[in-house]
């Protein structure tokens, strides 16, 4: 049988995060105890906790990435718009995510349609040309953003 002092201990490192606790046991000398937590997480902290906002290295390409201009596509297939808010990624994001880019008081929404090579010099995001100018001017060449997904 489980000692009252553990029960106890399991109950102190559930308090602050669980609004209910439930130790069930059927058969105590061949199945363990089962502890059933419920969340006191209300909706907006979930939200916050699921979206949380990060920063990250963003640099911007065009045109000039495609060696050829007239059939310029990136990695989903979508033909290159060096003006639309589209964003190579970093591997660690599925092709189809949305994000929201924060800069100095701007704010754009993006979506990753490309990958890059740039993982390796610590950027996450490489802006279509037309994204990054609406943050800053391109000569900034790198910027640090804050980022969620969306």
């Amino acid at each position: 049988m489980l000692k009252p002092f553990i029960v106890s201990a399991l109950l102190l490192v559930t308090i602050g995060t669980a609004n209910a606790v439930e130790i069930t046991n059927e058969n105590t000398k061949t199945k363990p105890f089962i502890i059933k937590i419920e969340s006191s997480i209300t909706g907006a902290e979930a939200k916050e906790k699921v979206n949380p906002i990060t920063t990250a290295l963003a640099s911007w390409y065009g045109m000039e990435a495609c060696a050829d201009i007239d059939n310029c596509h990136t990695t989903d297939g979508s033909r290159f718009d060096k003006n639309s808010f589209s964003s190579a990624c970093s591997y660690n994001f599925s092709l189809g995510t949305n994000f929201r880019i924060h800069y100095q008081g701007k704010t754009i929404q993006v979506v990753c349609n490309d990958r890059g090579a740039f993982e390796k010099y610590g950027r996450t995001f490489d802006l279509s040309r037309g994204a990054f100018e609406k943050l800053a001017p391109t000569g900034s060449g790198v910027i640090k953003v804050r980022w969620e997904v969306i």
